[in-house]
């Protein structure tokens, strides 16, 4: 299951073309082959550009992204190879031995400016301005892998570990 949307829409503001914008919006959701895994996804992109003079040209924008899955594999960490009493072990490729309930989220605002002087025919002068911000958050449960194996009759040996998180950064360049 996907479903998906995009927009990008560009073009002149004015007559002359002097002034040129650009807009992109784009909406997911889908399902993903692994057990109760699923993803939402928000893009919204935007950047105006104006000739100031012949030989300089100004421009500044903004996008903002934010994901959000849900039954998330936590941290990446896998199933062992092998069981505890050396039998291989084999789950189907779509097993997700997390929580179908785990959610890790992420926003990410950047805003951008930039000026372009050009210097004659060889040379061009640049400048430029950068903020991001990012937001992330979490709740997971999985199978701390690291710290047993699993019985290959019962399953148990593994213990099971929580973590919620949350995180804020930000950044100008």
């Amino acid at each position: 299951n996907q479903c998906r949307g995009q927009a990008d829409v560009s073009g002149p503001l004015t007559r002359d073309g002097d002034i040129r914008a650009r807009v992109i919006g784009v909406y997911q959701q889908n399902d993903t082959y692994i057990d109760f895994y699923s993803q939402k996804k928000h893009l919204l992109y935007g950047v105006v550009e104006a000739d100031i003079t012949p030989t300089t040209t100004v421009s500044g924008g903004a996008s903002f992204q934010r994901d959000a899955p849900r039954g998330s594999p936590a941290g990446g960490v896998g199933w062992p190879l092998f069981f505890s009493n050396g039998e291989q072990n084999s789950p189907a490729r779509s097993t997700n031995f997390n929580s179908r309930d785990n959610r890790v989220w992420n926003e990410a605002l950047n805003i951008f400016s930039r000026i372009e002087q050009k210097i004659g025919e060889d040379w061009t002068l640049n400048g430029t301005f950068n903020y991001l911000e990012n937001r992330q958050a979490g709740s997971v449960v999985g199978a701390a892998t690291w710290l047993g194996v699993a019985n290959a009759e019962t399953g148990l040996g593994i213990p099971l570990y929580a973590e919620r998180f949350e995180g804020h950064q930000k950044q100008y360049a």
